[in-house]
C-alpha cells in the first residue's frame, strides 16, 4: 500500500515536470512569433547618444539658449526661440566645387521636409577654408535662396577656427573637441533640450535617422 502511494506521487510529480516544461515551451514560442508593437519595432536598433560629459557638466543647453547672433540680413537671433527644437549647425560655402551642391542640396531637402517638425538649420558662411566664401552676406543669400531655393536659416559670416571663433563654435567645439578642416565639414547636432549631441562630417541626408530619433524626443 504504501509502495503503491509512492509510486502514485513519483508519477503525480513527473506529471507535473513535464506539464511546465511544456508551457514554458508554448510561451517561449509565443513571444518568438508574437509581432513587435509600434513603439518596440520604432526602438529596435536606434542609436542613442548621450550627451557628451563635457555638456552635461558645464550646462550647455542655458548657454546655448543664452546666445545671440545675426542672420545673414544683419537681424538679431535669439537661440532662446530655439527651445523644444532639434538644431542643425553647419558651416557652409558657396563656391566649393566639391561640396557645395550636394550639401546645399541635401539642407534644403532635410528642411522642406523636417521644417515643420522641429528642426532648425543654421548654416554660418566662413571663407577659412581655400577662400570659398569670400563674397558678402548679400551675395551668399543671393547664391543660395536663387540656385538652390534655401529657406533654411542662412547667418551671418563667421570664424570657427581661430582666434575670431564665433562663441557658438567655441561652445560646440568645447562638448566634441576638433579643428574643423574644411567647408561643410562639421554638422552638429542639438537636441531640444540645447545639449550637443552630435558631431558628423557624413553629409546631411546620412543623418536623417538620427535628426528623426531627435525630433521623437519629449521636449
Amino acid at each position: 500500500m504504501i509502495g503503491t502511494t509512492k509510486g502514485k506521487l513519483i508519477f503525480a510529480a513527473i506529471a507535473a515536470i513535464l506539464l511546465l516544461a511544456f508551457y514554458a515551451t508554448s510561451i517561449k514560442t509565443s513571444l518568438k512569433t508574437q509581432p513587435l508593437s509600434a513603439d518596440h519595432a520604432a526602438n529596435k536598433g536606434a542609436i542613442h547618444h548621450v550627451p557628451p560629459r563635457a555638456a552635461r557638466q558645464t550646462g550647455a543647453g542655458t548657454a546655448f539658449y543664452a546666445l545671440h547672433m545675426r542672420d545673414i540680413k544683419g537681424h538679431p537671433v535669439s537661440f532662446a526661440d530655439f527651445k523644444g527644437k532639434v538644431v542643425m549647425v553647419v558651416n557652409v560655402a558657396s563656391h566649393d566645387v566639391a561640396k557645395t551642391d550636394g550639401n546645399y542640396k541635401d539642407l534644403q531637402q532635410l528642411q522642406q521636409k523636417y521644417g515643420h517638425r522641429g528642426l532648425e538649420i543654421l548654416a554660418f558662411p566662413c571663407n577659412q577654408f581655400g577662400d570659398e566664401e569670400a563674397g558678402s552676406n548679400h551675395e551668399i543669400n543671393e547664391f543660395a535662396t536663387r540656385t538652390y531655393g534655401a529657406t533654411f536659416r542662412l547667418m551671418s559670416k563667421i570664424d570657427v577656427n581661430g582666434p575670431e571663433t564665433a562663441p557658438l563654435y567655441r561652445m560646440l567645439k568645447t562638448a566634441f573637441p576638433g579643428k574643423i578642416k574644411w567647408n561643410f565639414q562639421a554638422k552638429f547636432l542639438v537636441d531640444k533640450h540645447g545639449n550637443p549631441v552630435k558631431r558628423s562630417s557624413l553629409l546631411p541626408h546620412q543623418m536623417e535617422d538620427e535628426i528623426v530619433e531627435y525630433l521623437q524626443q519629449q521636449a
